[in-house]
């Protein structure tokens, strides 16, 4: 009787690790006439297009979703260049500042980070206009993390 649990067990147990290393396996993004087969047969029932529809807007979810697929790439390409300009531009800083100076600099740089979206981009117009890093007006400078608000 006990063999027979521990081969259940074991049985069991077996079928676990396969379906959770199956799992685990990382699938390949479906391609752009994937995605627009799928989102035009959701369409299709949705909005109930007829076939002559159906063709015509499949033809143009392919073109959406390949130029999306590029757009994709461009971006990474972008924020991987961008990256790459920090570096240099920190580089470049360390040979200029002095260690107090790029301390305080990395100081403000980290508390323009932790802002929200909104008020780091100010009220555009407002305030004479556009400064350092898209604030305006009186907030363009304001790097001193420790003034407090008048």
């Amino acid at each position: 009787m006990a063999t027979k649990n521990v081969v259940v067990l074991t049985v069991l147990l077996s079928a676990f690790c396969v379906v959770m290393a199956s799992a685990q396996v990382p699938k390949t993004p479906p391609t752009p006439q994937a995605k627009a087969e799928m989102m035009t047969a959701h369409m299709k029932k949705m909005l109930k297009l007829s076939d002559e529809q159906a063709t015509k807007v499949e033809a143009l979810n392919v073109k959406f979703f390949e130029a999306q697929q590029q757009m994709g790439k461009t971006i990474r390409e972008a924020r991987q260049d961008f990256k790459a300009k920090m570096v240099s531009h920190k580089a470049d800083l360390q040979k200029i500042l002095t260690p107090e100076q790029l301390k305080q600099f990395e100081s403000c740089n980290q508390h323009m980070r932790h802002m929200p979206m909104n008020h780091k981009m100010g009220m555009r117009g407002m305030k004479g206009g556009m400064g350092m890093n898209g604030m305006s007006g009186h907030h363009a400078m304001k790097c001193d993390t420790t003034q407090t608000k008048k």
